[in-house]
């Protein structure tokens, strides 16, 4: 093998490689055409796709625009208005700053850009490849229009790494939405033509509230939950937050929103953060819808980490993921300081006012089936009870279960279980009951399950601490031990006791402890603390460990002590489920995310027969 001498590389060939980094497709072009013209004080954008981009790409904005002497050095590389020296990177401000962008695209497309700047006219300025036009005047009165056009014509081989058409169109208007979702103050207008000439898509957004951009975008049904805080941490000046109520959930993370100072970003431990909050409200493997908007102290971040500026660097301190969970968490939470004066009111509070049938259907399902409270209670003892297990308890923090079961926002069963007329069962599994709209199906097993959860958690000493005969020493991972106490106040919450020698020892890595916890399923303690310190490393608030335990044991309990499908349940046994299940903090979801009820309306059921 023979070796070349080290040797400068062509400057053509040093802008192709730059452009590969910054410039990998036609979204990551208009993402970069969008940021200049935030940067440049636009409140109007419109932008045209044709072939997703491929063909022709425009952006056009009525910014403050560019000068003549702007124009002849905005294609060339590391040329930017945005800072002047070293110091301006430890503060930026502006979504560029690298100066990189148009050399990236003009070096491989076809560029036009038509500008006006008050007091120096309208001037246009092409470059084909890396071959430079002239500045030429133009009729322009406003802002900015960029033109980026045959994008790769000299580089055929990046054409090879493109995905089809239509998903490239899916990323490109996925950028879009970002945009326009993380700037709801500006309008956007977008129109998006295939192949043939035909118009796929076009959409206007005015100015609007962040709210209302994101209704606009989602276009779903349900109820948005609006949070804006002030300071919220060191360093995080402002923090609002639009997310829609459960039901409303998506399968995918990328429905998850999250923008720091004008800028789209993404946090891999944020939408698990969130489906942690909305826990219990939605179903398993499924994320919330919104966004989440951060303005922080551009001195607090780096953002100089990623080509593409889609990461940030945070301080070592801060937790985003323990910001979001602590800022939506609250506003589930179900309400503890609410005290019935009867078994009616308590159902009410969970329940909206009966409006779907009429009076004398509901006196009828009233009479066919009674209250059955203290019946009830005598008859659930025929429901087996969650058995103490043997079988050792590993802690799983990334499955999420909730720190506090909350009721469900939407839907809310407008009738009460032990008032539903029992129709029978269905599969070993399903209870059919009549409400007054229609069919209700019940899970048995998760509806047992749901109740027995309820009733575990009530047990004041789920978490127990036992005293150790000869004291456990626990090495630290590296660099804990200035947090020694912080780690031994979450500890003592879950029944650890650390000794206070091992505490006012600095110096050393390990803690002594002289308890551990535990319950009525068998604790595997060592795997538990393995887990604190992978989530304290990982950055996370483990603040909500205690909490969380507790509703993994009842959930591990709960399930193991339910009546299981395959087992049929007399008339009697059906008619205490359905009793005991009137007692519990509803929240439509078993402890482990799944539904415990479906609702079949008679509306629906009369469609289905072509009614």
């Amino acid at each position: 093998m023979s070796f070349a001498p080290i040797r400068l590389l062509d400057p053509e060939v040093v802008s192709r490689i730059a452009a590969g980094e910054v410039v990998d497709r036609p979204a990551s072009v208009l993402k970069e055409l969008l940021d200049n013209s935030i940067d440049a004080g636009a409140t109007t954008i419109r932008v045209l796709v044709v072939e997703a981009g491929l063909k022709r790409l425009e952006v056009e904005d009525d910014g403050r625009g560019l000068s003549p002497d702007d124009l002849k050095v905005c294609t060339l590389r590391h040329a930017t208005s945005k800072i002047t020296g070293l110091d301006d990177l430890d503060a930026i401000s502006s979504l560029g700053f690298r100066g990189e962008a148009l050399a990236a695209i003009a070096s491989v497309s076809k560029l036009q850009i038509e500008t006006f700047r008050e007091g120096s006219g309208s001037w246009t300025w092409q470059t084909f490849g890396s071959t430079q036009g002239e500045l030429m005047p133009c009729s322009r009165s406003k802002g900015t229009r960029v033109k980026v056009e045959d994008l790769f014509f000299n580089v055929p081989a990046r054409k090879k790494f493109l995905k089809s058409v239509s998903a490239e169109y899916s990323e490109t208007r996925s950028v879009l939405q970002s945009v326009a979702l993380t700037h709801p103050e500006l309008s956007f207008e977008w129109h998006f033509i295939n192949e043939k000439g035909e118009l796929k898509e076009q959409l206007r957004l005015p100015a609007s509230s962040l709210v209302e951009r994101l209704r606009s975008l989602q276009e779903l049904d349900g109820e948005i939950l609006f949070i804006d805080q002030m300071n919220p941490a060191d360093g995080v000046r402002r923090v609002q937050a639009a997310f829609y109520k459960a039901p409303v959930s998506s399968r995918f993370q990328k429905d998850i929103q999250l923008s720091v100072n004008g800028r789209p970003v993404s946090d891999k431990r944020l939408p698990y953060s969130l489906r942690e909050a909305y826990n219990g409200l939605i179903e398993m493997g499924q994320y919330p819808v919104g966004v989440i908007s951060l303005d922080v102290d551009p001195s607090q971040i780096d953002v100089n980490i990623h080509p593409q500026k889609k990461e940030i660097r945070w301080p070592k301190e801060f937790s985003l993921a323990s910001l979001a969970y602590g800022l939506l968490r609250p506003h589930f939470e179900v309400r503890r300081d609410f005290a019935p004066s009867s078994t009616q009111d308590a159902l009410d509070f969970f329940a909206p006012p009966r409006t779907e049938a009429s009076p004398g259907h509901a006196a009828t399902l009233r009479s066919s089936a009674p209250s059955h409270a203290s019946e009830a209670r005598e008859l659930n003892s025929r429901l087996p009870d969650p058995p103490i297990s043997s079988q050792a308890y590993v802690p799983q923090p990334t499955r999420a279960l909730s720190a506090s079961m909350p009721r469900r926002e939407e839907p809310r069963p407008a009738f009460r279980f032990s008032e539903l007329r029992i129709v029978g069962e269905a599969g070993a599994a399903w209870i059919v009951c009549e409400s007054p709209s229609g069919i209700v199906l019940i899970d048995q097993h998760a509806a047992h399950e749901r109740v027995n959860f309820e009733r575990i958690l009530r047990s004041r000493d789920l978490l127990r601490s036992k005293a150790l005969l000869i004291p456990h020493i626990q090495k630290l991972p590296p660099h804990f031990s200035e947090s020694k106490k912080e780690i031994a106040g979450v500890l003592s919450e879950l029944g650890f006791e650390v000794s206070d020698e091992s505490l006012e020892d600095l110096d050393t890595d390990t803690l002594e402890l002289i308890a551990v916890p535990e319950a009525d399923r068998a604790l595997a303690w060592d795997d538990l603390l393995e887990s604190i310190f992978s989530d304290f490393q990982a950055g996370s608030q483990i603040s909500h460990w205690p909490e969380h335990l507790r509703m993994r044991i009842a959930a591990s309990l709960s399930c193991h002590g339910s009546v299981r499908r395959g087992q049929r349940l007399a008339h009697e046994e059906i008619r205490a489920l359905l009793a005991s299940m009137d007692d519990v903090e509803w929240g439509g979801l078993c402890p482990h995310g799944r539904p415990v009820w479906l609702p079949l309306s008679h509306a629906w059921i009369e469609e289905q027969f072509h009614r």
